[in-house]
């Protein structure tokens, strides 16, 4: 078993404008349609390209994590009860908008949390991606970053990656490049376990 314990912060600053985006048409479902689209797939490989996946208020509660600003112990997920995926993930240029409440002291955010992946997940070319409280028993690959296919969120693009918590049990790829100049990009991979075989194991940033 081998345990790693790594932190990027990348930032790149650039300015150039893109012509790419308004060609995409982009579709929009909430948590809990995504993880309906899953489980309705009659394959065993669920495809999605080209999506926004946003917080619902009025139907995703459960899909999102609650916690008191002043008590570290008072998240609101369950560990022993994790959701379960059987079947492989691809995601093509999906964005999880990330969805960030407060009141008083509770706050909520959304994210991947507290899910057991039991095939592969390939995730392809993603602006917005949390993972935390997971675990991946098949391999997980995560590539190319072009952000000439992201919406252009007033002149600028920026990404926000972050995979922290979670435990993976067979071999991880991950490369995060861009191949645009007019680019912000802010990565956290930290407090992971990695436990498959390192030797097909990479991470490129």
């Amino acid at each position: 078993m081998k345990y790693i314990h790594t932190v990027f912060f990348i930032l790149f600053f650039s300015s150039a404008i893109f012509a790419q985006q308004a060609q995409i048409e982009f579709k929009e479902y909430s948590y809990a349609e995504f993880f309906e689209l899953i489980e309705n797939e009659k394959d065993t490989l669920f495809v999605l390209e080209n999506a926004f996946i946003k917080v619902d208020p009025d139907t995703d509660n459960e899909h999102l994590v609650k916690w008191n600003y002043n008590r570290a112990d008072s998240i609101s997920y369950d560990l022993s009860k994790p959701k379960t995926i059987t079947k492989a993930i691809e995601l093509k240029n999906v964005h999880f908008i990330e969805y960030y409440g407060r009141d008083g002291d509770i706050r909520t955010r959304n994210g991947l949390f507290n899910i057991v992946f039991e095939k592969s997940v390939h995730i392809e070319n993603t602006s917005e991606l949390k993972i935390s409280q997971c675990v991946f028993n098949n391999e997980f690959v995560l590539t190319d970053i072009d952000s000439n296919h992201w919406p252009d969120r007033a002149g600028k693009v920026f990404a926000e990656i972050f995979i922290t918590d979670s435990k993976f049990h067979a071999s991880v790829f991950i490369s995060i490049h861009s191949y645009s100049d007019n680019f912000n990009l802010g990565v956290e991979i930290s407090d992971n376990s990695f436990y498959g075989n390192t030797r097909r194991s990479n991470f490129s940033l």
